[in-house]
């Protein structure tokens, strides 16, 4: 499944603490991402078409996606419930 930021997302990444705050706008509360979380997040901000963040995640770390895939995709659902990402539709013929 490929994902994107959501249309009412604000967000600032901080290169020297290597972390990204992510905002609904326009009354949502900060949230800071770190680690593998900031990595997903990066992901997804730099593919607006949407990405498979799945196997963005285990090309960036050299890992086999199987071995990734469940973590991934909870966070996936947990920025999903908290408004932050989205689905994308499929685009198959």
């Amino acid at each position: 499944m490929r994902w994107r930021p959501a249309a009412d997302i604000a967000w600032e990444l901080d290169p020297e603490q290597d972390l990204v705050c992510v905002m609904q706008l326009p009354t949502g509360q900060p949230i800071l991402l770190a680690g593998s979380a900031a990595s997903i997040w990066l992901a997804l901000a730099e593919t607006p078409g949407g990405v498979d963040v799945v196997e963005s995640m285990a090309q960036l770390y050299g890992v086999p996606a199987a071995d990734i895939a469940d973590d991934v995709e909870a966070a996936l659902r947990s920025l999903a419930d908290q408004g932050l990402v989205e689905p994308v539709a499929s685009t198959r013929d």
